[in-house]
């Protein structure tokens, strides 16, 4: 017996068959959008060349990526995610290596 059953049992009485006996789907998070819109500025700031001095990732690249994506040219959320995640790390960790 699964341990929602009393849930599934109140939402027969609301919901179609169809919506209860479906599979679990998951959701997207508007990444890609935030990069653009309300999150652009910190986003830009760990971009910007001054920023990626000391980092790995070659900054004309990043410049090129960064612009594709704000352009709509390309969605290159993806590759700035992982970007901006590892530059996150390294402004913590870095000192310590």
């Amino acid at each position: 017996m699964s341990r929602k059953w009393i849930l599934h049992k109140v939402a027969e009485r609301y919901l179609p068959r169809l919506i209860l006996e479906r599979p679990k789907g998951g959701f997207g998070i508007p990444i890609g959008e935030w990069m653009r819109g309300e999150f652009r500025e910190v986003f830009e700031e760990y971009f910007s060349p001054e920023s990626l001095r000391e980092s790995v990732w070659k900054k004309e690249e990043v410049k090129r990526l960064w612009g594709e994506h704000l352009s709509h040219k390309q969605d290159r959320f993806w590759e700035l995610w992982n970007i901006f995640v590892f530059e996150v790390w390294r402004r913590k960790w870095s000192p310590v290596f």
